[in-house]
């Protein structure tokens, strides 16, 4: 007889680098870092700048506003704690403050995103935490 119950979703896993990250997320605030000195974005968090090299890093908000750069429908996932959301998109999106991040992007089933579609961020909860996913921008 097999368990009913599908497999949990596999957590992140929160260092003393990224729980500022992940403390923004709870509250539905979509946090990266930028370097005091030379003003780049930092993402994903780093204890030092990626363009300078200096560690004179803040953490800033972003609008959560930005395009699809590329995307790929998962059909087969990697941990069963993911087959009942096969497929699913996996994807990197430019966000508006100059950084890049991979997340999923939320569309009907059987619709595509074409590249340099404008996104907007929401979230969506898995367990105890709060994660990031983009959707498609409503035109104003």
């Amino acid at each position: 007889m097999t368990d009913p119950t599908p497999p949990r979703r596999p957590d992140p896993t929160p260092t003393p680098l990224t729980q500022p990250y992940w403390d923004g997320a709870r509250e539905r605030e979509l946090l990266f870092q930028r370097c005091t000195d030379c003003a780049a974005t930092v993402f994903p968090p780093r204890g030092h700048c990626t363009t300078c090299w200096r560690r004179s890093l803040r953490w800033e908000r972003s609008t959560g506003h930005g395009r699809l750069a590329s995307e790929t429908l998962v059909h087969r996932p990697g941990h069963p704690g993911f087959a009942d959301a096969a497929p699913y998109s996996v994807a990197l999106v430019d966000l508006d403050e100059g950084f890049r991040m991979l997340s999923n992007v939320e569309v009907p089933a059987g619709t595509r995103t074409e590249v340099g579609t404008p996104l907007v961020v929401t979230w969506r909860e898995q367990n105890d935490y709060v994660l990031p996913v983009f959707v498609p921008e409503e035109p104003s």
